[in-house]
């Protein structure tokens, strides 16, 4: 897990106040408010047309390469989910030693179908314990018409809800994943936002998007973020091999090459010419024994030059052909 890692206080000021962190653990979630100047915002606007406003895709899945985990990729998003005045916020909620797990592009081109169900956060990302909240960025303005965020208030409190998938090409997320009950939308809230608005949300509220009807592009970043202190592990089973087929070929090919796939994947991250930390994110000894096996590890070169042949991926440490 190759995650930004910010250490301890974040400066002199801390923008939410202990009613602020008490409203969002009744409710589940906080409204925009604005953290990001206009220039901020429309410059971040501008990078993220010009640099995810087309998708590249390398599979048939709803998500595109350039709109996950952007930050990996980009500048601004780098900037973006380092922003101290975000930071400031998280920590009043869940506390210092922030990584940042995930970060998703949203971006629903104008008289488009797309949207997003029902759905809970965790649900697709197998952290334990749940205490990881989402930080929605706004960088166009975000009104009903152009399918704004929808919370249910107080959902967060029935833990993880059984999720079903639905094969529809509409649905923006991952699988199409969607609450299996029914809700009780009379209460929902729309979080109307304007560019530079940022609202935060936890991982167990239950919330969507309906589609966007109006005549200009919506464009908003989702950043998942996590204390260190405050979670515990990866909980990743066997990759799905009809959804995530990729995923499921990498670790069936390093299963028939008798190597653990945290070593591959953790020697390649310590190999990448990023300014940045490797963040295992260990909860226990076990955990922490496991991490440092995997950073100390050998990988034989031969694994390296097979999994680039099959996959097309060159390891950092690899010299070019």
């Amino acid at each position: 897990m190759l995650s930004t890692f910010r250490r301890g206080e974040f400066g002199s000021s801390i923008m939410l106040t202990a009613t602020h962190a008490a409203d969002y653990h009744r409710q589940g979630y906080l409204p925009g408010r604005n953290l990001l100047s206009a220039t901020e915002a429309m410059s971040m606007r501008k990078a993220c047309v010009r640099t995810c406003g087309v998708e590249i895709k390398d599979t048939p899945r709803r998500q595109a390469n350039n709109r996950l985990k952007p930050y990996l990729l980009f500048r601004w998003a780098a900037d973006l989910v380092r922003h101290p005045a975000i930071l400031d916020c998280v920590e009043a909620l869940i506390g210092p030693n922030i990584l940042v797990f995930h970060t998703t592009v949203w971006f629903k081109e104008p008289r488009s179908a797309k949207s997003v169900p029902w759905h809970q956060d965790a649900t697709y990302f197998g952290l334990e314990p749940f205490e990881h909240v989402t930080a929605w960025v706004a960088l166009t303005p975000s009104t009903e018409e152009m399918g704004c965020v929808v919370m249910l208030p107080g959902s967060h409190r029935q833990g993880q809800l059984a999720h079903t998938d639905r094969p529809d090409p509409n649905l923006m997320v991952s699988r199409g994943q969607t609450l299996e009950i029914d809700v009780d939308d009379s209460e929902e809230v729309s979080l109307t936002m304007a560019p530079g608005d940022v609202s935060f949300h936890h991982t167990f509220v239950v919330h969507r998007s309906d589609p966007n009807t109006s005549d200009d592009p919506r464009i908003g970043v989702g950043i998942i973020l996590a204390s260190v202190l405050g979670m515990g592990r990866l909980a990743g089973p066997e990759p799905n091999r009809e959804s995530e087929p990729r995923a499921h070929a990498m670790w069936e090919f390093c299963r028939r090459s008798g190597v653990e796939i945290r070593h591959l994947a953790m020697q390649f991250c310590l190999a990448a010419p990023i300014d940045g930390i490797v963040m295992a994110g260990p909860c226990n000894r076990q955990q922490v024994e496991q991490a440092y096996e995997a950073a100390t590890a050998q990988v034989d070169p031969e694994i390296w030059a097979d999994f680039r042949a099959e996959f097309d991926i060159r390891a950092w440490s690899e010299p070019e052909r």
